[in-house]
């Protein structure tokens, strides 16, 4: 589905999308490849004729949102495996891993994700056991003076040519080196690609849905003039002064002034039509900073009200990667509040943060489930215990039972 919404003619054949997958890292014969197009074909995501396919774009995001939720699933579990393997020394039989590991899912579940891990070399069965394999590799300490010097450079040769996928993942690994409080200003202001264009919010970032529009709200928010946009329908003048991609909604917005008014508004990226850069300059950029706007907010929403918020996280039996995901979606709020604390206390992290937007975080946390113990505000609390309370009565028919 990435491949194909990177087209801009949107149509590949078979092959072409087969080595578009093969670009990615993923191997995949012809018969598997028209299978897997076929069940998204029943989906309503794909569209096939005479050997060519297409995403259907009337299908809209919210489906593609759940695939890449499955996906998303499977990659963790995928990780999760990894993790137990590379704590025992000896390794685990697949009975042992079905056994000790129920999250995992079934038997057809574990040794379908164990092949496909074992076809990568990361896995590799010995006797009856399944250990980590030649290509999951012992970390390596990186020390913070050598990681700002390795980015320095991948930065550096990337504007000079396109970067194999391995240096592109090697960089985006720097990143949590180098974002976090106290660090010095001038590795935080290298993490950032361009200013007023910034990933906020919990997430690690992701593809943004339309380049050219980007790239052309881009010019304008660099030069500082008034774009004619067609948003919902309606033909609207606006100030550019900066872009948000929030992975959360799985959306990105742009930030403007708009024709007539005086403070800025958010705008949905998917909204966004024609886009056209007008010779007028707008003076709404001077003194403005995007961090600043973002402020408190945990996503784009903004309730008014502030909430010191403190959480514990832990990794549990049905959320066992917990911790190293948080860790990941946390790292890209820090250049906006870098007051924000996330630190380990026996086998907890803890969140401590002060934010807007109670109901985005509440979200954000009922996707960890009980790996997530909310502490404070008490308005939060309450608010998970009812969201909890009817899930119960909505499972149990009311009477607390199965």
């Amino acid at each position: 589905m990435t491949a194909l919404h990177q087209v801009p003619a949107n149509w590949l054949t078979y092959e072409e999308l087969r080595q578009a997958l093969a670009e990615r890292g993923f191997t995949v014969s012809p018969r598997t490849l028209r299978y897997d197009c076929a069940a998204l074909v029943r989906q309503s995501l794909l569209c096939v004729q005479r050997g060519r396919v297409q995403a259907n774009l009337a299908a809209g995001s919210d489906n593609w949102g759940e695939l890449a939720d499955r996906v998303h699933s499977r990659q963790r579990k995928k990780l999760a495996l990894l993790k137990i393997l590379y704590n025992v020394p000896g390794g685990l039989t697949t009975a042992q891993l079905l056994a000790g590991h129920p999250a995992l899912g079934g038997r057809d579940t574990v040794e379908s994700l164990l092949h496909e891990l074992a076809s990568s070399g990361f896995v590799q069965e010995v006797d009856g056991r399944w250990q980590p394999g030649p290509a999951l590799a012992r970390p390596i300490p990186v020390s913070t003076a050598l990681a700002a010097e390795l980015y320095g450079y991948l930065d550096l040769l990337s504007q000079l040519i396109n970067l194999p996928s391995e240096l592109v993942r090697l960089k985006s690994r720097m990143i949590p080196h180098l974002v976090f409080p106290g660090r010095s200003a001038w590795r935080e202001k290298m993490c950032r690609v361009e200013e007023r264009i910034l990933a906020h919010g919990p997430g690690t970032g992701g593809l943004l849905e339309n380049a050219a529009l980007v790239g052309t709200l881009r010019r304008a928010i660099r030069e500082q003039k008034w774009v004619q946009v067609t948003y919902r329908q309606k033909e609207l003048q606006l100030a550019p002064l900066g872009m948000v991609y929030l992975w959360e909604k799985r959306h990105w917005y742009l930030v403007a002034v708009p024709q007539h008014g005086e403070e800025p508004r958010e705008y949905r990226g998917d909204r966004l039509g024609v886009v056209q850069v007008l010779p007028e300059k707008h003076t709404f950029s001077d003194g403005f900073h995007l961090e600043q706007y973002l402020g408190r907010r945990w996503g784009i929403g903004n309730d008014a009200a502030e909430h010191q918020v403190r959480v514990r996280f832990r990794n549990t039996e049905w959320h066992m990667v917990a911790l190293e995901r948080l860790q990941g979606e946390i790292a890209r709020r820090w250049p906006c509040r870098p007051d924000c604390r996330l630190y380990a206390r026996g086998e907890e992290t803890i969140l401590e943060d002060r934010i807007c937007g109670l109901s985005e975080f509440a979200s954000w946390l009922r996707s960890y489930g009980e790996a997530a113990i909310v502490e404070q505000p008490a308005e939060l609390r309450a608010r998970m215990y009812h969201t909890a309370h009817r899930m119960l009565e909505r499972y149990t028919g009311g009477d607390g039972r199965e």
